[in-house]
Parts: C-alpha cells; sequence; structure tokens
C-alpha cells in the first residue's frame, strides 16, 4: 500500500476493515465502460483499493488478480487510494496519537488528535506518564 499498489485480502484474515475502503473506484468513464463486465462479476468483492477474497474459492482470487493484471487503469487508481490510506497508519500519526491519549489521560484536555505535534509537545519526564 505504501508503494502505490492494490490489495487482495483475505475476507477470513481480520484486516480487510483496515486495509480496505468500502465503495468502487473512481474510475473513468472510459475505464468504467470497458471493464464493467468483469467488474460486475466481481460486485461484492471490489473495493476503492483492492479487492476482497474468499480463501476457500479459487475462483475468487483468481478473478481479482485477472481483474488487476488486465486493467492497468484499475491498478493505478487502486493503488494511488492504498497510498492515501496507509498513510494513516505512519509513525507521525502514530506518535500524534500517542501523545494526544497521554495528555487525555493526565487530564490535560481533549484536543483533536491533529492538532497535537508529537515534537512540540514532549513529555517533561518518564514518571509524569506515571502520575
Amino acid at each position: 500500500m505504501a508503494c502505490g499498489l492494490p490489495v487482495v485480502v483475505s475476507e477470513t484474515a481480520g484486516c480487510a476493515e483496515d486495509l480496505l475502503r468500502p465503495g468502487w473506484p473512481a474510475l473513468p468513464d472510459w475505464v468504467a465502460g470497458k471493464v464493467h463486465r468483469q467488474l460486475a462479476q466481481l460486485a461484492g468483492r471490489i473495493r476503492q483499493n483492492g479487492f476482497l477474497f474468499d480463501p476457500n474459492s479459487v475462483e475468487s482470487l483468481t478473478g481479482a488478480l485477472l481483474a488487476l493484471e488486465s486493467v492497468p487503469a484499475l491498478r493505478e487508481i487502486m493503488g494511488q487510494t492504498s497510498r492515501l490510506i496507509v498513510a494513516d497508519f505512519s509513525c507521525e500519526n502514530f506518535a500524534r496519537n500517542a501523545v494526544w491519549a497521554a495528555g487525555v489521560a493526565m487530564g490535560k484536555g481533549s484536543v483533536s488528535p491533529r492538532d497535537v505535534s508529537p515534537t512540540k509537545q514532549p513529555v517533561s519526564s518518564p514518571s509524569e506518564l506515571t502520575r
């Protein structure tokens, strides 16, 4: 995802909710028209940035892989969406949320995590986190 690639995720792996964004990819009309029939067969499994597949079905996985292989524009669009999704899992975002959570736990307000900068709000000492 960080490399801008679509993903194919098992429906039983438990991470589909985090890795796949619901809905269809935003395909230009010229692409949608060319692949409508192929994607219609995968309608229940297509997501904005990849496919969900049934690990007990060779056809389910094969359909997803063939769709990605045969439509470069689909790979590109899904890959761009993957990159946006995985940005939420960056080290900076993790640090921002950790600083925010520590602040809330210490009763220092409840500002949005997006308003907190991990580099601008250092903890003064390790013991401050345990008070």
